[in-house]
């Protein structure tokens, strides 16, 4: 008899102490960023992602999941939130700087994540364009 999708998934992590207050170690194949790696219907995906889905909720489309826990090999659906990209990167440890290296506020409007999550002051890029158009001049 074939497994579940959820019991091939729990086959693949350590339940610490098998309490829903710890950690749940993902033991099978690590992406290269860290995050646990699952195959479903021939498609790798993050392992925490699946145990949202599995044991949670379907994730929007226009969310991403944290780790409360900050432990990126951890799949307990109980360390994981919904959140906005914007949000899940304010809390990650890179983001403890508040302002630009101007003074400028890094929040939701002033600020731009570019495909590399580095943040970029959208008051200094409109400073930085008019220089560059006045140079032109």
């Amino acid at each position: 008899m074939a497994k579940t999708t959820q019991q091939r998934f729990l086959d693949k992590i350590e339940l610490s102490n098998h309490n829903d207050d710890n950690c749940w170690y993902w033991t099978s194949t690590i992406h290269k960023d860290g995050y646990g790696e699952f195959k479903l219907n021939y498609k790798q995906l993050l392992a925490h992602r699946v145990s949202y889905e599995l044991f949670r909720n379907k994730i929007p489309d226009d969310k991403v999941i944290d780790h409360l826990c900050r432990n990126r090999i951890c799949v307990n659906p109980n360390h994981l939130e919904v959140v906005t990209f914007y949000e899940n990167l304010k809390r990650g440890i890179h983001m403890t700087k508040n302002h630009c290296k101007n003074g400028h506020d890094f929040n939701e409007k002033n600020t731009r994540i570019d495909s590399n999550k580095h943040r970029h002051c959208r008051v200094c890029e409109k400073l930085s364009q008019r220089k560059h158009r006045s140079n032109l001049s």
